[in-house]
Formats: structure tokens, sequence, C-alpha cells
């Protein structure tokens, strides 16, 4: 592979050569790629006529490069914004760069993948007042992961209150009767504001069930200022004894309640027998009912038990629980249970041999018919009705806060996951990926950029997303060869997107040169 000139008339032509293997043939097929002219004086390629608008124009060393400098001036733009430009080269000085441009590449690219960031393809030059890192200089930078993080801890460092919960960790529907959750079993963690903005997200090892839930909550917290509220979500082995301990420990929690064994809060609903609720009005105009009641806590070896309030002296902490049901129901949520009662009913069926195999909790929802020796599970008449009620309720666990704020917890969480799970490498257990942990901070700081321009997107009234955003802008593009600079068109709805975002296309803008 590599570049060859070929004599015509009085010019010398350039073309890219390059070679594959073909099945079935013993030699490699060669292929040639016409890519210029040379100029007069033997120093510069003149590239052929192409679209600069389009991604038909070839990057080559030594040739010309077409780089993504819309996609790059929105990503910078919005890091800046953040603050995270002037603080993290407070904190690492020129290696900074490395860090920004990451997460500029991983802000318009969120897609996660093992390759290195391909940081060639954006225009960085006029933009950083130090040197433009290499990708190999990149992967030298945020391969010293430890330095990195403490950087980026000290550099988004608040004072604010802030959420901690788990974004992966063994998830209790899949631990069966004989099994237990392995207590050093690693838990990937987010730390975010109550804002949404994702601060930090690490693994942690040997605190995946509720006797080390605590621990793992403060030792992830521990790099931040300011009171804390923990997010004991029902991905945890038992969120009430994460909760229990917390609350005993002097700090500010809330817990995202199941049912005891399961997915259903049904256990719960005996404590709002009689109970009048009000109705709040969700972020997305729903309605919603909020039933508050007082409930006791009282610990019995490593478990704990729900209580009435008052209802016994051996109570140690008080608590509120608040049910909270969505009048118009989440289709979301219903399709989410009757996916895990699914699921539950195939593994049953390769464990139960009759009905007195059931536990108590499937008792309320299967049954089991044994036809020729094999037992076949099904769902009882009345499970369905029970499911698609327990889909719209979701239950909590609070010290302090009243139902709106643990709405809004429950929704930043959810939100926050979900653009974990499309930005962040993690492996097919949700932990994040030891190969490729380096990706962590750029990731996150593209994740705050992403919710960011979504947030400015919304607040002028805009429907499009920020994948939209970027592919709008990645069409401003600049082509370098030898000395010539080129860009394309600065189209008007470049022009109209960046007038939304409060861009000033002036400072950005890259003068032709010939």
């Amino acid at each position: 592979m590599g570049l060859r000139f070929e004599e015509h008339g009085n010019r010398r032509y350039a073309y890219w050569c390059t070679s594959r293997s073909v099945p079935g043939k013993d030699i490699p097929v060669s292929a040639k790629t016409y890519i210029g002219v040379l100029s007069e004086d033997g120093r510069t390629i003149i590239p052929k006529p192409v679209d600069i608008g389009s991604f038909d124009a070839p990057v080559l060393d030594g040739c010309f490069r077409v780089k993504n400098h819309g996609g790059t001036v929105l990503a910078l733009e919005f890091m800046k914004r953040l603050g995270i430009v002037d603080g993290l080269t407070g904190a690492m000085g020129d290696d900074a760069l490395a860090v920004i441009a990451a997460a500029c590449f991983y802000a318009i690219h969120p897609a996660p993948s093992v390759l290195p960031p391909a940081i060639d393809t954006l225009h960085l030059e006029g933009m950083f007042d130090g040197r433009i890192p290499t990708p190999k200089a990149v992967m030298k930078v945020l391969k010293d992961m430890a330095r990195v993080l403490e950087a980026y801890s000290g550099a988004v460092r608040t004072e604010g209150d802030c959420i901690v919960f788990p974004v992966g960790c063994p998830n209790r529907s899949v631990v069966t009767e004989s099994t237990e959750l392995d207590p050093t079993a690693p838990m990937t963690v987010m730390v975010a504001t109550n804002g949404g903005d994702p601060l930090a997200v690490g693994t942690i090892a040997g605190c995946a069930d509720r006797v080390d839930a605590c621990m793992l909550f403060e030792e992830v917290s521990s790099m931040y200022g300011g009171s804390k509220t923990f997010f004991v979500d029902r991905m945890m082995g038992d969120p009430v004894s994460a909760f229990y301990r917390l609350v005993r420990n002097g700090r500010r929690a809330v817990a995202l309640l199941d049912g005891d064994n399961g997915p259903s809060p049904t256990s719960f609903r005996r404590f709002f027998r009689g109970s009048e609720g009000e109705c709040v009005t969700g972020s997305d105009d729903h309605d919603l009912v909020a039933t508050q009641v007082s409930i006791d806590l009282i610990s019995e070896g490593s478990r704990v038990r729900l209580v009435p309030a008052g209802g016994s002296d051996r109570c140690q902490v008080r608590a509120r629980a608040i049910a909270v049901r969505d009048m118009e129901g989440s289709d979301e949520n219903r399709k989410a249970m009757m996916s895990m009662l699914d699921a539950r009913r195939r593994w049953l069926e390769a464990q139960v041999r009759g009905p007195d195999d059931l536990w108590r909790w499937d008792r309320r929802f299967f049954e089991v018919k044994v036809d020729d020796g094999r037992a076949v599970v099904g769902l009882r008449r009345n499970a369905v009705r029970r499911i698609e009620g327990d889909a719209c309720m979701t239950m909590f666990l609070t010290d302090s806060d009243g139902p709106d704020r643990c709405i809004d917890i429950m929704r930043t969480v959810s939100g926050l996951r979900k653009q974990t799970a499309s930005m962040l490498p993690l492996d097919k257990r949700g932990w994040i990926d030891r190969g490729v942990e380096w990706q962590v901070v750029p990731r996150v700081i593209a994740m705050r950029v992403r919710i960011a321009i979504s947030r400015e997107l919304a607040s002028a009234g805009e429907v499009m997303t920020v994948d939209d955003a970027f592919r709008i802008s990645s069409g401003y593009r600049v082509v370098t060869t030898g000395d010539r600079t080129l860009t394309s068109s600065y189209t008007s709805d470049v022009r109209r997107l960046f007038e939304i975002l409060h861009i000033d296309y002036d400072k950005i803008a890259i003068r032709k040169s010939y």
C-alpha cells in the first residue's frame, strides 16, 4: 500500500495503491485510486475535483485530508461552556488536549468501540493553543487511567448535591433459589448531579450486595464535595436493607422498590390501603397520583422488615413510603415487566416438576400443570391484569423527599442509564470492559456534551435529536493539502443550527487559502 506517480504527457498523476486477499487466488489483488495531479513545483498534490460536502474524498497521509470541522466546533463549544476545557487544562496542562480531543470524537461518534479514537478526522487546528496530539499520543495519555480520572475529578468537582447509583451490576432477576450474589463481583456505578449531568463512572470490586452498599457509595462519592443523595436502585440485591443502612449512618437516601422476590410492588400495597393520594403532574404532562404514608424499618439480622408506623417498639428508622401511579399507564414499563415474567416462566419450566415446587412469589402469577410427566408453566388468569396495574405503579422509600423529588431522581437515573448503555464500553455483564476502560473519562465528558446540546435544542423548541445536530454540523468540512486549505460551503442548515445553539460562526470560520 502506498502512493504511486505515473507520467502522462508533461504531467505526473498520483494514485493510491492498495492490495487485498481474495479467496481462491494465491496472490493479493491490487487496486489503485486516482488522487490528483502533482503541482509544477513538485511539492503539492492538487486533488481531483470532489464534492467536499460528501465523504467520497479520500483521507490520505502525504496527500490531502477531509476533516470534520463543524462537528468538532459543536462538541468543543459545549465542552467550553461546561467548564471542562479550562478545568482539564488547569489540571493536566498540555496533556489535557488528548482527553479533550478524544471526548470530541466520542461526542460525534458515541457508539461503543474498542478502537482508538480517530482524532485525525477532526479539524482541531486553530482551536487550541497547544500542540494537537496524534492518535498515538492520545492513547498514551488515556491509558494512564488513574491520572486522567484524578484530573477529571478535580476539574468537575461539585459542591452541590449529587446522586450515586449503579449503572451495571448483577441483577437479582437472574439469581436463583440456590445462588447468592457474589460479594466479590464488581459493580459499575455512576455519580451524577441532580440535574442529570454525569460526573464520573467507575467499576468497584467487592461491593455487589446489600452488606457493602454503603461502602460502595462512600468510596465513589468521596471524590466530590457537598452532601449526597444516595439513590438505591432496584438493581441492587436488597434496596430496602441498603436504604436502612444509609439512613442509619446519617445519609440522605431514596430507594426505588421492587417486590420481595420479583418485579411487582404488589407486596407493598398493604401499607397504602385506605390512604388518599394527591395529583402530581409529571415532567411529561402525565397525571400522576401520589400516596404517602409513614413506615417503620426494623432490622432482623441481615434483612430489614417493613411495618406500619408505630407498629413496633423496635423501630430504629422511620421513613416515608411513596406510591406513584401513572394514570395514563406506561407501555415501556408494561413491556419490561411482561418480558421479565416470560423469562421467569421459561426458567421455571426447566426447573420445576409440579405445583409444589413454585416459590411463594411465583404462585401469585404462575400455575403449573403436569402433562405426560412434563411440567407446563403458564400465567394465572388474573396475573396479566395484576402486572398491568403494577407496571403503572412506582414505589419509593425516602428519608425526607416528597414525590416530586423521587420522580425527578427516577427519571434522571433512567435517562442516564440509557445514555450509558449507548456511550460506554460495557461488557455483556454490564460492567466496564477492563480492556477499554481508558475510554471512560472522555466518554463521560461526551455524554455531558450531548446532554447539554439536547437541552439547548429542547429549550429552543427544536425536535431534532443530538445525532441530527452532529449530522448537520458535520456537513461543514475542511480539506487540507500541502499549504492549501479549502472549506465546504457553509450551508443554510448549518448556519441555522449554529444560530439555534448560539455558536458564533465568525469565531470558528476557517478562511480559505490558495
